[in-house]
């Protein structure tokens, strides 16, 4: 596969890749260039809109909010999978609180992607 096809199929993964970095290292500018401005995250997140957050900017208030409130987290790629325009991560969630309450959940993200922005996150996650 010539070098041009393979940046194709890998654009999904080091999209997905480069916003859980953004999340990680807690900056609000990487996630926010990351988000195409129509956006839509469905997560089991408590949101306005019964699961789901709906535009880039509601995004990343919804992370200025995590943040804000002393959260540490961090996210753990254990595997990756996609091609083109959807890449699937397979994640361990570290989150400690305030207070030293610690929590532990395995997450499966699906993004899909358009140009150089995710369009679309898809969040399923067991506690």
């Amino acid at each position: 596969m010539s070098p041009i096809k393979m940046e194709k199929a890998e654009k999904a993964n080091r999209l997905g890749l480069k916003y859980i970095e953004a999340i990680n290292a807690q900056r609000i500018e990487m996630i926010e260039k990351s988000l195409h401005s129509e956006c839509i995250w469905e997560t089991s997140a408590s949101s306005p809109e019964d699961g789901k957050i709906i535009g880039g900017k509601n995004i990343v208030e919804y992370w200025k909010n995590k943040f804000g409130g002393r959260l540490k987290h961090s996210i753990k790629v254990e595997e990756i999978m996609g091609s083109g325009l959807r890449c699937i991560l397979f994640e361990e969630i570290e989150e400690e609180k305030t207070g030293g309450l610690h929590t532990i959940r395995r997450a499966v993200e699906i993004f899909e992607v358009q140009g150089e922005e995710i369009i679309r996150i898809r969040s399923y996650t067991k506690t």
